[in-house]
C-alpha cells in the first residue's frame, strides 16, 4: 500500500481548501508563478505538499495509480517539471508570497492556530496576548560547492559547511523563515526576524529567545518597538559570574531568596545588574538566574551535573512566573523536532542555489501548516494535538485498505470509521468536486 493512498484523505482536504481559496492563491502567487511560466498554480502547490507529507517517491506512486482518474480531486507536476521550478527560481519573491498566503488562509479557515491558550495573567500588570518564538538551527551540507555552505561557528559542526536557518513560531506554527551562509551568526538576523513576522501581518505584544540571541543589542531594539521580551543570557559575564557564586552560597544558607520550581529546578531574582559586556557602557536591566540538577544513574552510580542559564526581562512579573513563561519555547521545540523527523528539514533540493533551498523549506512549513489545519478542523481532540507522523501511524494506516474508483475500501477492522466518514463528508460538501467518494461496504 502507497503512503500517497494512506494520506489521501489528507490531501484531498487540503486540495479542496485551496480550491475554496483559490482567489487568494491567485492574488499572492499571480506574479511570481507568471514569471516562472506556471500556470496551474493549485496543482503546483500539490506538487510540494504531497511530496513533504506523504513522502519524495510519492510522484511515481501517483502517476501510477491516480493519473487516470481525472476527477479524484488533485493533480500534480511530474518529477521533471519540479526539478526545472527549482532551477529557475532566482530570488525569495516566491517564498515571501507563499508566507503571505499561508497567513491569509489561517487567519480565515483556522485561526485559532496562532492563538497560545496558556496566556499567563499577572493582576496589575498587561496581558501578553501572543507570543513570538525565534530560533535556528544549523543544517550540514554533505558539499562545501553548495552555495551558502561555508565552515560555521557551531560547536557541533566545527569543521563542517552549513548553512543557518532562522525560524519565527507563533501559536502552533511556523510563521516565517529564513536561510543563509554558514558562517553568519543567527543572532544577526534576530532584528529581522521581528520584522519580518510584522511585515507578514501576525500581531503579537512579546519575543522569546535562547540564549543565542539574548545581546544588547537586541533587547534595545524591542523596548523601542514597544515589545515585551524574555531572553536568554550568556552566563561568562562578570556580573553573572558574581551572581553564580552568590546563588552557590545561598544554597548552601538555603536561603529563603532561591525559590524552588520543581525537584532539580531553582532560581534566584538578581534585580537589575549590568549585562553588557565590560568593554561597553553599562546597560542595567532585570535579570532571573536559573540553576538545573540532572541527575542520572549509569552502571550503579549516580552522575550529578549543575548547569546554570540566566534569563533577561522587562516584565515586571514574580521570578516564577517569568521562569514558566519563558518555558513555554516548548512549543517551538517540539515543532523543530517534528520538522526534522518528519518533513527532514536538514534536506534540502539544490547545489547551485540558496533561494532554491530556502523556497524548499517554505513549502515545508506551508505543508506543516496546511496538516495542522486538517487537524484541528476535522478531526476529534484527541488527535489535535498529535505529529503528523503519528496520525498517519495510528489512524489511516488502519483504517485505508485502497481507493479505486472513488469508492474508499477500508480494512476489516476498521477503528476510526466514524472519522473516515467525516473527513470524507467534509471533502464531498464543496460543489468543485465532480463526483462524491463512496465508503465501500
Amino acid at each position: 500500500m502507497s503512503n500517497i493512498t494512506i494520506c489521501l484523505p489528507i490531501m484531498l482536504y487540503i486540495s479542496n481548501l485551496l480550491l475554496t481559496n483559490q482567489e487568494e492563491v491567485n492574488k499572492y502567487l499571480e506574479g511570481p508563478c507568471k514569471y516562472l511560466k506556471i500556470r496551474r498554480r493549485i496543482d503546483f502547490l500539490m506538487t510540494f505538499l504531497v511530496m513533504h507529507i506523504t513522502g519524495y517517491r510519492c510522484i511515481y506512486e501517483y502517476e501510477k495509480s491516480y493519473q487516470n482518474v481525472k476527477s479524484i480531486g488533485f493533480s500534480i507536476f511530474g518529477a521533471g517539471k519540479a526539478r526545472s521550478i527549482l532551477k529557475s527560481i532566482s530570488n525569495s519573491m516566491l517564498s515571501w508570497k507563499l508566507l503571505l498566503l499561508q497567513r491569509a488562509i489561517v487567519e480565515k479557515v483556522c485561526p485559532e492556530l496562532t492563538k497560545d491558550k496558556k496566556k499567563i495573567k499577572v493582576k496589575g500588570e498587561k496581558v501578553i496576548e501572543e507570543t513570538l518564538d525565534i530560533d535556528g538551527f544549523s543544517v550540514v551540507s554533505f558539499s562545501d560547492k553548495r552555495e551558502g555552505s561555508l565552515l560555521g561557528h557551531h560547536r557541533r559542526y566545527r569543521g563542517k559547511p552549513t548553512l543557518q536557518s532562522s525560524v519565527a513560531f507563533i501559536g502552533k506554527i511556523f510563521v516565517d523563515i529564513k536561510l543563509f551562509a554558514g558562517n553568519v551568526n543567527v543572532c544577526v538576523h534576530f532584528q529581522k526576524a521581528v520584522k519580518r513576522v510584522r511585515s507578514l501581518g501576525y500581531a503579537f505584544s512579546a519575543v522569546r529567545a535562547d540564549t543565542a540571541y539574548g545581546k544588547v543589542e537586541n533587547l534595545l531594539f524591542l523596548e523601542k518597538l514597544s515589545l515585551s521580551y524574555v531572553l536568554g543570557i550568556c552566563t561568562s559575564l562578570i556580573s553573572l559570574k558574581k551572581a553564580k557564586v552568590k546563588f552557590k552560597k545561598l544554597a548552601a544558607k538555603r536561603s529563603a531568596k532561591i525559590v524552588h520550581i520543581d525537584k532539580g529546578s531553582a532560581i534566584l531574582d538578581l534585580g537589575f545588574i549590568n549585562v553588557a559586556s565590560a568593554r561597553n557602557e553599562p546597560v542595567y536591566r532585570r535579570v532571573v538566574l536559573c540553576r538545573r540538577i540532572h541527575r542520572k544513574k549509569k552502571k550503579g552510580k549516580w552522575k550529578i551535573k549543575t548547569y546554570f542559564y540566566a534569563l533577561v526581562t522587562d516584565l515586571e512579573w514574580s521570578p516564577r512566573k517569568i521562569f514558566s513563561f519563558y518555558h513555554q519555547r516548548q512549543n517551538i521545540e517540539n515543532a523543530l523536532k517534528e520538522a526534522q523527523h518528519h518533513y527532514f528539514f536538514a534536506k534540502l533540493c539544490s547545489h547551485t542555489s540558496i533561494k532554491a533551498n530556502e523556497f524548499w523549506m517554505t513549502t515545508k512549513v506551508f505543508a506543516m501548516t496546511m496538516a495542522k489545519i486538517f487537524a484541528y478542523c476535522i478531526l476529534s481532540v484527541r488527535f489535535q494535538t498529535m505529529y503528523l507522523r503519528s496520525i498517519i501511524r495510528k489512524f489511516f494506516a488502519n483504517s485505508i485498505h485502497y481507493v479505486l474508483n472513488f469508492q474508499v475500501h477500508l480494512t476489516p477492522k476498521c477503528k476510526h470509521l466514524w472519522h473516515i466518514r467525516r473527513i470524507f463528508a467534509k471533502i464531498c460538501q464543496n460543489d468543485i468536486n465532480s463526483q462524491a467518494f463512496i465508503i465501500a461496504a
